[in-house]
């Protein structure tokens, strides 16, 4: 995957948020293939 270069620079400079960042990226992908599936 791939992220715009300002958001690599903040989270080089905050590695503490990547998880946070990870889980919003995570959430958003998973919820779109599951309303395409037609399942939500």
């Amino acid at each position: 995957m791939s992220l715009p270069i300002p958001l690599r620079l903040l989270l080089a400079r905050y590695p503490s948020e990547l998880s946070k960042v990870m889980g919003i990226i995570h959430r958003v992908i998973s919820t779109h293939i599951v309303r395409r599936a037609g399942f939500f």
